[in-house]
């Protein structure tokens, strides 16, 4: 998995970035090495166990340098990116620590104000995972024509105890340029959304969003929406 290494300094510099694991309680782990595609120690060459970055959009003398790093798509924990000066020794010029779920970075976010909303059972679309690891909602959810509603993705049984919903992002409907659903954010472990109106009766749409937990996972929910006449 492509993991982007990113560093603005000034024009000139030949930098090389460095991913070592950073253990709770321990400190600094291994060194990532794209050449032999696993954790090494630093008795591996420097060029063998870091990253060229090369320089890009020059202006007024900074330079953005950018590389990437084919990465382990199993590992999950703390990433210190170091940038290395190697014309001066291969002296740390910045780092930083990156977040990683099983090879993808996370960004953990401060969760939005807790929504007060309170969702009626019929609205709620409880997810669920699937032998084939397939998240899937285990019921639909019916409104009426011209009618607006929130409702929410349950996720109590996808996360542990304590875990909630901090963001809602990437809201899409199937088919398009119809039903306008927004999302409104999350409460507890429940992600909320509002049906904003445009649905016609008859028809059955596919809402999809991405729900970020507390805990820095991603999970993508769906869920089939039908929409009917009143008391049809």
């Amino acid at each position: 998995m492509a993991f982007n290494l990113l560093f603005n300094g000034e024009a000139g510099g030949n930098i090389r970035a460095s991913m070592q694991q950073l253990i709770k309680g321990v400190g600094l782990g291994l060194l990532w090495s794209d050449v032999l595609g696993t954790f090494t120690t630093n008795a591996t060459p420097f060029n063998d166990r870091t990253f060229e970055v090369t320089g890009q959009n020059v202006n007024n003398n900074a330079i953005t340098y950018f590389g990437q790093a084919v990465f382990d798509s199993v590992y999950t924990g703390d990433l210190v990116v170091g940038y290395h000066d190697t014309d001066a020794s291969n002296k740390i010029l910045f780092s930083e620590v990156r977040h990683v779920r099983r090879g993808l970075e996370v960004s953990f976010v401060i969760s939005p104000d807790r929504l007060q909303t309170k969702i009626a059972e019929p609205f709620v679309a409880y997810l669920s995972r699937r032998g084939d690891n397939k998240i899937v909602s285990l019921n639909d959810i019916t409104v009426a024509d011209a009618e607006i509603k929130p409702f929410a993705f349950e996720l109590s049984q996808l996360v542990p105890d304590g875990v909630n919903v901090s963001d809602v992002t990437a809201v899409s409907v199937t088919p398009t340029g119809e039903m306008v659903v927004v999302a409104l954010g999350g409460h507890d472990a429940q992600a909320i959304l509002d049906i904003s109106g445009g649905q016609i009766s008859g028809k059955s749409y596919t809402v999809s969003c991405n729900v970020l937990t507390s805990d820095g996972d991603q999970i993508e929910a769906n869920v089939r929406v039908n929409c009917k006449t009143p008391f049809a």
